[in-house]
């Protein structure tokens, strides 16, 4: 369900009265200022909600119902500062309003995940959130964590829509190997991984999850380059135990 619009701010209130009194003052060279106060005004109102844009049909009632019709210059006021507004609160609610109640959503997200433990309302949140940002690679890719934690195999569809947005981006491609080798996908894991290795050659934590996904296949040869090539690379000590682990396992099923 969508948020509840807040009460109208006094500033708010005081933004659209001033408006009103510009309209009724029959002035076109006011157009400017009547356009900037309605649109601040909806900004105060309600900036991050969904009903917030209903305020646009209470701003064309207020012009529509005060008096300026009976003048023809009146009427074009009205109708140029309608369109500027909605022009302008269109512009407002996609780079705002809309990204802002996504943020709010993801928060809540990490806060269930992070202090409740709780996966299965992370997953509602970021699912929130996706309804307003669908095209944010890093919700796709944070919902796929959240489904891997509920071993939730939509997690895989969650991380190749994140690729789809993203296409230059080494690290989902990563994940997505990661994915899919908890998924007993190795020759696809290794296909993704191979694929995050061709976009950043440089990066340790890629050819490591490369060798794991060779060794899965048993490829032992391919493995081995895999690992020589991460020890040669700067590594931080998360990527530091895997390779320690990879090659105990490598060295353990013999040369």
């Amino acid at each position: 369900a969508a948020p509840a619009t807040p009460a109208s701010t006094p500033r708010a209130a005081g933004q659209f009265g001033a408006a009103r009194v510009l309209v009724v003052d029959n002035d076109p060279s006011a157009l400017a200022a009547t356009a900037a106060l309605l649109v601040h005004g909806l900004a105060d109102f309600a900036l991050d909600t969904r009903e917030g844009l209903l305020v646009l049909g209470a701003l064309l009632g207020l012009a529509a119902g005060s008096g300026v019709p009976e003048a023809p210059a009146g009427r074009g006021l009205a109708a140029a500062t309608l369109a500027a507004v909605l022009l302008a609160a269109g512009a407002l609610w996609h780079t705002q309003a809309r990204p802002g109640f996504a943020q709010q959503r993801l928060e809540a997200a990490q806060d269930a995940f992070a202090y409740g433990n709780d996966a299965g309302e992370a997953l509602e949140q970021i699912g929130q959130a996706l309804e307003w940002q669908p095209n944010d690679p890093a919700l796709w890719e944070r919902r796929a964590a959240y489904r891997l934690a509920m071993r939730d195999a939509g997690a895989l569809g969650d991380l190749r829509r994140a690729i789809e947005l993203s296409p230059a981006s080494a690290g989902l491609r990563d994940a997505l190997a990661q994915a899919l080798l908890a998924a007993r996908q190795p020759r696809a894991a290794a296909d993704a991984a191979r694929e995050a290795v061709e976009l950043h050659p440089l990066d340790a934590g890629h050819r490591l999850t490369l060798a794991e996904a060779l060794l899965a296949l048993d490829d032992r040869e391919g493995a081995r380059s895999e690992l020589e090539s991460a020890g040669k690379l700067q590594r931080n000590r998360a990527e530091q135990f895997r390779l320690d682990t990879l090659t105990a396992a490598l060295a353990g099923g013999g040369a």
